[in-house]
């Protein structure tokens, strides 16, 4: 938040209220020098902004659900420090909905390749063995 005011703000408690979009649930809610509270979607500081200043942001994370659109609108809510009313602001995203790969098993866990009859370590020297055989160092 920027004071675009020509005078400081009071010192008087300055309120900051998020409202998520449908799909989006808050997990976690921060910012240096502000005291702020993830399950009302608060934060709070009162310290005086001169003109032109602005406060350190805020930073607010959130889960998507499955079924969240493919556009949300986000509207942040600032009031108090002297100002009379509030200001409000929002913010509209596109949701990508990739979803995260699924990492591969280590060496040791994955299927014998499907080909039945294999043994473990699949016929190569050593792969039966613990260390599998490998040389150490540099080859």
């Amino acid at each position: 938040m920027t004071n675009s005011g020509d005078e400081a703000t009071d010192g008087t408690t300055v309120s900051f209220t998020d409202t998520l979009p449908a799909g989006l649930t808050a997990v976690s809610l921060s910012g240096t020098g502000w005291t702020c509270d993830v399950d009302t979607l608060t934060c709070t500081r009162t310290d005086v902004l001169d003109p032109g200043e602005s406060s350190p942001p805020i930073t607010l994370t959130a889960d998507i659900a499955s079924n969240a659109p493919k556009q949300a609108t986000n509207t942040a809510t600032v009031s108090g420090g002297g100002a009379t009313g509030a200001s409000t602001a929002t913010a509209t995203t596109t949701i990508n909905k990739k979803q995260q790969p699924k990492p591969k098993p280590p060496h040791h866990e994955r299927p014998h390749h499907g080909k039945p009859g294999k043994k473990p370590g699949h016929g190569k020297p050593g792969h039966n063995r613990p260390g599998h055989g490998h040389r150490p160092g540099p080859r």
